[in-house]
């Protein structure tokens, strides 16, 4: 069968490959033209637990993992019962028989002596690469080029590549002998316009040099960590500054020093790493230096499930630390919108003179995605206020501007000297405890975050215009709740969706303008508090219905319809 559209699971154990088995296959899939969107979910452990890698293969555009799949590949009797429910009903299974045996399907099965063939052929540990060959076979893929990708994965080491392409040939050469054309699916490669493969970690760091960072600090933390390692490997070779540092609060520190000398500075976190960070936060809301910190939210609390999303550090990101201090907070909606929404948060660090905090998470960091050709040029610069030679005269650092935004000299400026730390103090930067004045910077540092509000906002809209029912939701949700609007149209349901990008400060002017019409709205968010519902609700006084999960994984399109339908057929 051809077809160039279909959702395929790749599971089994912790140390069966599975991950690198699915980078290998979206990269084929990139290769040959399509559109893939992934999703990964594995244990903290190196060893044991299951791992699920999924990819969505389309000619179109993607706007989800995916809810059920198409093909559903399983190492061993555990993935197979743990995964077999999510398994169209004419879907296909290539299982390993030697361990695993299904039930029956009214798709097609393919079992594979895996066990079998890894020790007649001595490649037990490239059973991934097995599984490969096979596949190959099943989905007609070219094999020359299944061939070149693998050696890319492995190139640097020869013993290794030689193992893996054993295995590879191995699987082929003992699928050429058991299945015959009309096995599997097909998959056929299109010509395309110039595309990217990204993760949203990678979009995320090629934004944030596009807008000229060039000082990274961080401390390794899951799922966070390889934006450290990106900028380790990649920040001297443009004359900047990456440094791996002790701790998080460390790691903070570091770029706030490197903002405070006028470099444009970044470090990046997870949950719990991100409330070390917490005084830091404050120092540079109150001292305000700019300071990009990106936040890839992870299960919790505490430690929690470092391997798994949520969306649960939005009152922390917004309201996490003493005495109301100032911050704005962003989160991307897909891995192209990483790229460009780091770029908004260096210019808006700058504009407002505040530390601004990126919140990703798990799935949407680990996501792979073909995006559109990257524009560095669509989002202008925008650069500190330093003050001119007049202002250097007798140089006001905290002066009561009406924009709340007065001008800020670096090391080095003749009359520029002042003192930036997190007492209250007037206006060129003496310590005070006036109540007076208190009061005036408070109302001044406040004031920045109403023209944020005014100003800055960012929105992506959805759906039917002339929609009663409503649905707000925000970050890697955002294509899930798309797709369920979709499919609530194919049930004759008109739905729309408001997917803000600036969460913090809340914009109440356009929210309440695009809420005029509907007469009921559902807040779709992935943690257990409904924490951006209850904050609308309070921003904005009005009542709104909320949907939230907290099992580590994100929505379904259809866990959304269904809520969809009942909101419809709530009475109020």
């Amino acid at each position: 069968m051809q077809i160039n559209s279909a959702v395929i699971a790749l599971t089994g154990e912790s140390g069966d490959g599975i991950i690198s088995l699915g980078e290998i296959l979206t990269r084929i899939f990139a290769k040959m033209g399509l559109n893939v969107l992934t999703f990964k979910t594995y244990p903290a452990e190196v060893r044991g637990g299951q791992c699920v890698f999924t990819i969505n293969v389309q000619q179109d555009p993607i706007l989800t993992q995916g809810d059920k799949y198409d093909i559903l590949m399983c190492m061993d009797l555990a993935s197979y019962e743990l995964n077999k429910d999510r398994l169209k009903a004419y879907g296909i299974i290539i299982f390993n028989k030697d361990t695993t045996r299904v039930e029956h399907v009214k798709g097609s099965s393919y079992g594979i002596p895996l066990n079998t063939l890894t020790l007649n052929t001595d490649t037990k540990k490239e059973k991934n690469m097995l599984m490969l060959g096979v596949m190959t076979k099943l989905f007609g893929l070219d094999f020359k080029l299944v061939k070149e990708i693998v050696s890319e994965k492995w190139g640097k080491n020869k013993i290794i590549l030689e193992k893996n392409l054993k295995a590879l040939k191995a699987g082929w050469e003992w699928s050429t002998q058991y299945f015959n054309e009309n096995d599997g699916y097909r998959f056929i490669s299109i010509e395309t316009s110039e595309k990217m493969l990204l993760t949203g970690n990678e979009a995320l760091c090629l934004g944030a040099m596009t807008a000229g960072c060039r000082f990274f600090s961080g401390y390794p933390i899951t799922p966070a960590t390889e934006i450290l390692e990106w900028f380790l490997k990649r920040m001297p070779k443009i004359d900047g500054v990456a440094i791996q540092t002790e701790d998080e609060m460390s790691a903070f520190g570091a770029a706030l020093g490197a903002s405070f000398s006028g470099i444009r500075a970044m470090t990046a976190t997870s949950g719990p790493g991100f409330s070390l960070m917490t005084e830091f936060v404050n120092l540079a809301g109150a001292a305000e230096i700019p300071i990009v910190v990106i936040d890839v939210q992870r299960a919790g609390p505490s430690t929690g499930m470092p391997t798994k999303m949520d969306q649960a550090d939005l009152y922390h990101a917004s309201f996490g630390g003493s005495g109301e201090s100032p911050r704005i907070v962003l989160a991307p909606t897909n891995v192209e919108d990483c790229y460009y929404q780091v770029i908004k948060a260096f210019n808006l660090a700058d504009k407002y003179q505040l530390p601004v905090i990126l919140l990703s998470d798990q799935s949407l960091s680990h996501r792979y995605e073909i995006v559109p050709a990257l524009d560095p040029i669509r989002i202008p610069s925008v650069y500190p206020k330093h003050p001119t030679e007049e202002d250097l005269k007798r140089y006001q650092r905290y002066k009561l501007s009406e924009s709340g935004v007065s001008p800020m000299s670096i090391p080095g400026m003749a009359g520029g000297e002042y003192v930036a730390t997190g007492l209250e103090r007037d206006e060129i930067g003496m310590p005070t405890y006036d109540p007076k004045t208190h009061e005036l910077n408070m109302l001044r540092r406040m004031r920045k975050l109403e023209r944020v509000a005014i100003e800055d906002a960012e929105f992506e809209t959805y759906g039917s215009s002339d929609a009663k029912i409503g649905i707000i939701s925000w970050g890697s949700t955002t294509g899930t709740v798309k797709e369920a609007i979709r499919l609530a149209a194919l049930k004759g349901l008109k739905v729309a969706s408001l997917h803000p990008k600036l969460l913090y400060p809340v914009p109440k002017k356009e929210i309440l303008s695009w809420l005029l019409n509907k007469d009921k709205v559902i807040v779709v968010e992935v943690n257990r508090l409904a924490q951006y519902h209850h904050i609308l609700q309070g921003e904005l006084g009005i009542s709104l219905h909320s949907l939230t999960k907290n099992t580590g994984l994100p929505f379904t399109s259809r866990e959304i319809l269904l809520k969809i339908e009942e909101v419809v057929n709530f009475a109020d």
